[in-house]
């Protein structure tokens, strides 16, 4: 098949050589029904010519196109491939080739409504059995194909001696000018349609038999026509000019005139026999993560099998690796280094102890070490335990209590500036501001007394990117929280978030799901020490076992949007705060340089075991703990002994 430039240039030539070929023989007198076909027929074997090759042997195609050469589609015409945004000069020649389209379009519909307008105010009838009589469809494409070049005089003459005329039979000439329309560029588009319109304008002389015929001279100019427009599809490509000159234009209409490309990160991968690890970005420069948990009786037919690590589908080679193994069961852990990907060996050096057959429910392997060009931070395999508690997708990490002396802080951002906060009446700023002072990769921020015990951030290693959650934003265009200067003053105090009943500093315990949805009902609170501090903004993050992470950017708990999505919410759910906006004492917007999390565990025993929901069938008293639950009911014995015997309500009489 063709390149389209190629078939552009074939066709062209093709249709040049057709329309030749009809003025030849324009002096032979041929019968009207003849010129007519003879104009039906020249577009269809222009586009069709050049096609040929391909259509009629396979053989052909692999010769005529060398390598490299993509295949013509409508797809790969409009495919555009855009980073963020990239503008080449095929997307400006096919803005403009649809522009043309569409003012030619708009040129038939007025033509064609000025037609209609004159045959109804010339009192045509199209339901009229007289409108359906011989030669309609040329006297309609007279009408049609001349319009403009009629007087006015002329239009009334016509209608005087043929209506009345249905419209239907305008389908000709309408074809002709959708094929002006779709090859309005080209000139020779518009020398068809004149032949059409002289064709209709002299039917009637047309029409008469005459009695010329085809010289052999004529019949040779054909067979020399179609030859040289089969020649150029058939030549060989090493000296076809349409295939040398399709290959220059298709080069020149990809060159690119504007772009903003972000470079694509590479896509790593780990894995071990039929267990497949997608990475994700961990910690800077390169380091990356993973974590999984399967079946025991699947990842014992993976244990003996050889791990690979992938980059864009293609394998790199390990380099040292080790592993570090808990077991559940025993309680202990084990260093295991020197491992052999090709085998792998769970053998502890120093005791000499192989774990590969002793794995059991609740283990964890950690797997770290490095590749050709990336290093494996942890990759984490933990076998379920029907039998443990909940654990949430990703742990917040504690306060730092590091005294905050640190005068700048860099924000690294994807697709985005690097944030350069600093404080800029330090001695050592001028020093700072040199080495970040490119101003393409660095946006510097300029906060007098900034300071801060974190030297460097990424948006990578924010909750919401690390669980991938999708975000919904509910404030009004709030400024971007990495922005702001630090709250601190924190260090050496009592640091908690109160929400309700619950209470999580930085993580809270595994609440049952009827006190966070008691919790709900009321605002969190941050405190340090007896302190309260007020909230601005946050974005709360909700994720968890078995459901798509989500978060929402928002000034409250409240908002209706996110009190639907608490509602919603089931066991083993976790919901984390972070980025955190506050206000000091004097009116300041601060970063809260941390985050909080509350946990809801798993479903109660007792609902499992008797069917029923707590929350649905008790009224629970706020302020109750976790697995400590009052009862504000009137006392029933049967419900009571069975409760009791679980150990985990007090009842009150």
């Amino acid at each position: 098949m063709p390149t389209f430039p190629q078939f552009a240039i074939e066709s062209l030539l093709a249709f040049l050589l057709l329309l030749g070929f009809y003025l030849i023989t324009q002096k032979y007198h041929l019968y009207f029904l003849a010129k007519r076909w003879q104009l039906r027929l020249l577009p269809v074997l222009a586009c069709v010519l050049p096609l040929l090759p391909a259509l009629t042997s396979e053989t052909t195609v692999s010769a005529a196109i060398p390598d490299g050469i993509q295949i013509m589609s409508i797809s790969r015409l409009m495919d555009v491939q855009m980073p963020e945004f990239s503008i080449k000069i095929w997307t400006l020649v096919l803005a403009i080739y649809f522009m043309g389209v569409a003012y030619s379009s708009f040129r038939l519909a007025d033509r064609l409504w000025l037609i209609t307008q004159f045959l109804q105010s010339k009192g045509n009838s199209p339901n009229n059995h007289a409108a359906w009589h011989g030669n309609s469809t040329v006297l309609m494409g007279h009408l049609m194909l001349n319009w403009e070049r009629m007087s006015e005089q002329e239009k009334a003459l016509w209608a005087n001696h043929w209506l009345p005329i249905h419209p239907v039979f305008g389908w000709e000439a309408f074809l002709v000018e959708l094929s002006v329309i779709a090859n309005w560029w080209n000139p020779l588009a518009y020398t068809y349609r004149r032949h059409w319109a002289k064709l209709y304008a002299n039917w009637q002389q047309e029409s008469r038999p005459m009695t010329g015929k085809l010289g052999v001279h004529t019949l040779g100019y054909a067979a020399l026509i179609g030859g040289l427009a089969l020649g150029f599809a058939y030549l060989p490509p090493a000296i076809s000019p349409s295939i040398l000159l399709g290959k220059k234009v298709e080069a020149a209409l990809e060159i690119t005139l504007i772009e903003n490309i972000v470079e694509k990160p590479h896509e790593y991968l780990v894995q071990w026999g039929d267990l497949k690890l997608p990475l994700k970005k961990y910690a800077n420069p390169n380091g990356f993560s993973a974590e999984i948990e399967v079946e025991l009786t699947d990842f014992q037919k993976v244990i003996k099998k050889e791990l690979k690590v992938f980059k864009d589908g293609k394998p790199v080679k390990p380099g040292t690796l080790s592993m570090l193994y808990k077991s559940n069961q025993r309680g202990r852990q084990a260093y295991l280094n020197g491992i052999d990907p090709k085998k792998v060996k769970l053998l502890e050096r120093q005791s000499g102890i192989v774990f590969n057959d002793s794995l059991g429910l609740g283990d964890e392997l950690v797997l770290f070490g490095d590749t050709e060009d990336i290093y494996l931070s942890r990759i984490e395999i933990k076998i379920k335990d029907p039998e443990a508690g909940y654990k949430p997708p990703i742990f917040v990490p504690e306060l730092s209590q590091l005294e905050p002396q640190m005068h700048y802080q860099i924000v690294a951002r994807k697709g985005k500036r690097a944030l350069v906060k600093i404080d800029p009446e330090h001695p050592n700023a001028d020093r700072i501001l040199k080495l970040y002072a490119n101003s393409q990769q660095y946006e510097i921020v300029y906060l007098p007394g900034f300071r801060t015990n974190r030297h460097y951030l990424t948006e990578a290693e924010t909750v919401a990117s690390k669980v991938a959650a999708a975000n919904t934003d509910l404030t009004f265009l709030e400024q971007d929280a990495f922005y702001l200067p630090e709250f601190q003053g924190y260090q050496g105090k009592d640091v908690r978030v109160t929400w309700g009943s619950m209470e999580a500093a930085t993580s809270s315990p595994n609440y049952p799901l009827d006190s966070f949805l008691l919790s709900i009902a009321h605002e969190p609170n941050i405190l340090i020490g007896e302190d309260s501090l007020e909230l601005v903004s946050y974005e709360v993050i909700i994720a968890g076992k078995n459901r798509e992470a989500k978060s929402y950017h928002t000034y409250r708990t409240s908002d209706l949007n996110l009190r639907g999505a608490f509602r919603n919410m089931k066991d083993e759910t976790s919901i984390y705060f972070d980025k955190i906006v506050v206000k000091d004492s004097m009116g300041q917007s601060l970063l809260f340089p941390g985050a909080f999390a509350f946990h809801t565990g798993k479903p109660n025993k007792y609902q499992n075991e008797m069917g029923f929901m707590p929350g649905k069938n008790f009224i629970f008293k706020e302020g109750a703990k976790p697995e400590i639950i009052e009862l504000l009911v009137p006392k029933n014995d049967s419900i009571s002994k069975a409760l009791k015997s679980q150990k985990i309500l007090k009842t009150k009489n």
